[in-house]
This record gives C-alpha cells, sequence and structure tokens, in this order.
C-alpha cells in the first residue's frame, strides 16, 4: 500500500519521469548544428571548437533538471543534415515518439537567399516521414510550401511542435534594417502558417540560446516560464512563440518598408552575391609540346650568333688595353700634351692595327692535330714570328715620329 502511494506521488510531482521526450534537428551542412547542440547541452565550447557532423542520423543528449521535484532526466536529440538520408528516422521517429518530441528546422542566416528553400525541403522531408507513420495529412499539410494561408480548426494535440530556428544571427550585419525586417516577416509569417515558434539564437555569441532551452523545455514538459514572452524589437534577438502571432503583428514590419511589401518575391529583396571569379588580363600561357620545344632550340641553335662581335671590332676592344701598355713601357708621355695625329693618319694605323690581331688570332695548327693548311715548317713559324715583330716595330716607330715635342723637353734639350 505505501509503495503505491509513494509511487503515485512520485508520478504527480515530477512531470519528468512519465515519458521519454525527443528533439529532432533538421539542417544543412555548415548551418550551426553542431554549435547549437553543444549550447543546448551546457558545454561551454568556444566559437569554431566543435567537432563537424559525421553524417548520418546523429544521436546525443541533454540533461534536464526539474529544481521543484528536485528531479532530472535525459533528453534526446536526433540531427541530420542530409535529405538523402532522411529513410534514417524510421529507426527513431515513430508515431508513439512523435507524440512526445520536438521538430527543430535550422535556417542559416549568414546565406539568407537560401531561406525559402531550405524551409521547403525540410518541410517537405517532414511532411513524408510523417505521413509514412500513420499522422493523418490533414496534420501535416500545412508543411507543403504552397500553403500560404493559416488553415483553421486543427486539433492541437496531434499538430507536429515545430521551432524554426535561424542561426548566426551575428551574421546579419551587411543586411539594410528594411531587408532584415523583410526576412523577419518571411519568417513569421512561414511559422505562423505552420504553427510553428521562431527563434532567431547566436552561437558563437550565446544570444537567445538559453530563451531557446526555457522554450524547448516549456514544449516538453509543460514548465512555464515567464522567459516565453515574444521578443520583436531586436533584429538579432527575434523570439515568437507559437499561437501569439498574427497576420496583423506582421502587418507591422511592411509599414517601415517603402521598396517591397507581402508580395514582392523574396528573390528580388534577398540576392545571393555574385561568386568570386579570378580575373586574367593576360592571355593563357601555353606550353609547347616537348619535340616541338627541342626543334625549336634546335633551329636556334643552328643559327649564327647576331650577338658576336666582329674579328676587327674584337680587336679593336684588344688594342685598347694592350697598346696602351706597349707605349706606357717604351716611353714616357708628359701630362698635359696629347700625341697630334695627322689626317689620314687613323686609316693607316686601323689598318696596321688590323693586320696585327689578325696574325695574332690566326689558327695555327699544332703537331699532333690537323689544320686548314696543313702542317706547318719551322721556317713559316719563324717568318710569321718576323713579320709580326716587324709591324709592331713599325707602328710604335709612327706614334713615335707624330709625337710633337713639348715646349719643356725642347728647353731641355737647348740646355
Amino acid at each position: 500500500l505505501w509503495s503505491d502511494i509513494l509511487e503515485e506521488l512520485s508520478l504527480r510531482n515530477s512531470a519528468l519521469r512519465p515519458v521519454a521526450k525527443h528533439i529532432f534537428i533538421f539542417g544543412d551542412e555548415v548551418s550551426g548544428k553542431q554549435a547549437l547542440i553543444s549550447q543546448l547541452q551546457g558545454a561551454n565550447v568556444s566559437f569554431g571548437s566543435h567537432k563537424p557532423s559525421l553524417g548520418g542520423l546523429q544521436y546525443k543528449y541533454m540533461d534536464v533538471r526539474d529544481e521543484e521535484a528536485d528531479d532530472h532526466c535525459k533528453c534526446s536529440i536526433w540531427s541530420i543534415g542530409q535529405e538523402a538520408l532522411g529513410d534514417l528516422l524510421e529507426f527513431a521517429l515513430n508515431e508513439d515518439v512523435f507524440k512526445h518530441c520536438i521538430l527543430i528546422i535550422i535556417v542559416d542566416l549568414s546565406k539568407p537567399w537560401e531561406i525559402p528553400a531550405t524551409l521547403s525541403r525540410w518541410g517537405l522531408l517532414i511532411r513524408d516521414h510523417l505521413l509514412n507513420i500513420g499522422i493523418s495529412s490533414s496534420e501535416v499539410d500545412t508543411l507543403r510550401p504552397d500553403v500560404n494561408e493559416v488553415i483553421p480548426d486543427h486539433e492541437e494535440s496531434k499538430r507536429p511542435q515545430i521551432v524554426v530556428v535561424a542561426t548566426k544571427s551575428d551574421a546579419v550585419t551587411d543586411l539594410s534594417e528594411s531587408q532584415l525586417d523583410f526576412i523577419q516577416a518571411y519568417l513569421r509569417h512561414w511559422a505562423l502558417i505552420r504553427y510553428a515558434s521562431l527563434v532567431y539564437v547566436s552561437s558563437k555569441d550565446g544570444k537567445n540560446c538559453d530563451v531557446l532551452y526555457t522554450h524547448l523545455l516549456s514544449l516538453l514538459y509543460g514548465l512555464s516560464s515567464k522567459e516565453n514572452t515574444a521578443l520583436v524589437v531586436e533584429r538579432d534577438g527575434v523570439f515568437v512563440p507559437a499561437g501569439w502571432d498574427s497576420i496583423t503583428k506582421i502587418g507591422l514590419l511592411y509599414e517601415g518598408m517603402s521598396d517591397f511589401g507581402p508580395d514582392t518575391p523574396f528573390e528580388d529583396v534577398i540576392t545571393q552575391p555574385p561568386a568570386t571569379k579570378i580575373s586574367h588580363d593576360s592571355a593563357p600561357l601555353v606550353v609547347d609540346d616537348e619535340q616541338a620545344f627541342l626543334l625549336k632550340m634546335q633551329t636556334n641553335l643552328s643559327k649564327p650568333a647576331s650577338s658576336a662581335l666582329p674579328a676587327n671590332a674584337a680587336a679593336n676592344s684588344l688594342l685598347m688595353g694592350s697598346s696602351s701598355s706597349a707605349v706606357s713601357s717604351t716611353r714616357k708621355m708628359s701630362t698635359g700634351s696629347l700625341p697630334q695625329v695627322r689626317p689620314g693618319a687613323g686609316v693607316q694605323s686601323e689598318q696596321s692595327i688590323t693586320h696585327f690581331f689578325n696574325s695574332l688570332l690566326m689558327k695555327k695548327t699544332s703537331p699532333g692535330g690537323a689544320g686548314t693548311g696543313g702542317v706547318s715548317s719551322p721556317a713559316s713559324k719563324i717568318n710569321d714570328k718576323s713579320a709580326l715583330y716587324s709591324d709592331a716595330k713599325a707602328e710604335l716607330d709612327r706614334m713615335n715620329s707624330n709625337r710633337k715635342p713639348s715646349p719643356n723637353s725642347a728647353k731641355t734639350t737647348a740646355e
């Protein structure tokens, strides 16, 4: 008898113990699901440190405590990130679980142009699965994307409990106030038709995460809280519980918009920014085939070198160093006086110098190799040397004879 009384009191005092509760989160990859789950679990996770999704249907849980009854339990959290894996829901969401669960659809405010498509895709997935587990079509037809009006006479006990969570509310700084109001009006209208709640959250700074947590406990366990009051003043901290909103309240947002209204298509107001492309001003580089490249190099190498100096120019360049050394070693020129050259002497000098250096540059064959003129005899070598000495001596004599004696040297001679 006493055990029956204690059990009855335990069930009456605690709203957590009788039935297990479930939260199902539907959202695209990199939409903030994992960071949101970490916030619900109460983990002190810094932004960006949570592990990425591993795919599939994932399971986690969060601890729920009833302070008044001094009791606690675990609430299951299921998450899925790809519509193609929707068949996995049959292992977690059946007709019995449906009566004690909340369905969360996540939209990413950092990509606001994807909001309509995101709501449409996940709404259809949820609708199809609920139909498969035996839920009446009249209860889930509001999840169709073509429904734009509130359908009355719904049984509140059977319709799905849906919460639209707009993540990354801190990432809407690039939008104007009119655009933010337009997005809020669109989300509130969509939630109103589906009897859903709407919450803006930021896992980066924890904004409104406590509001979402308290609202979920209120829906799941009936724990009332004064924090379930609607918040529509701050554009990045919106909270609209199910049943609070109306067409009239949403219409107040359009009063401050001058360029668009309720009938304006979403894509005309919120456009996707163009993808960043790398521009190339110059023409693309074309790489030659290896064999074609080698053939081109062979052709270039077979041509005579255009940058080579002529023999006369090479000889003249060598003369500038050689002749100055020879002249300085045989005579000492006085400072301030330069040799006087007679007209026509430059041509004769150039011919002599050219002959001199051409003789030096002539290729002579060695005894161990063949040359162009055959094997040279000792007599020819002697004649070549004699010609070189004669040319050099004649050039030095000509330069000495052309030098005009300076006044100082003449005075010295007279003395």
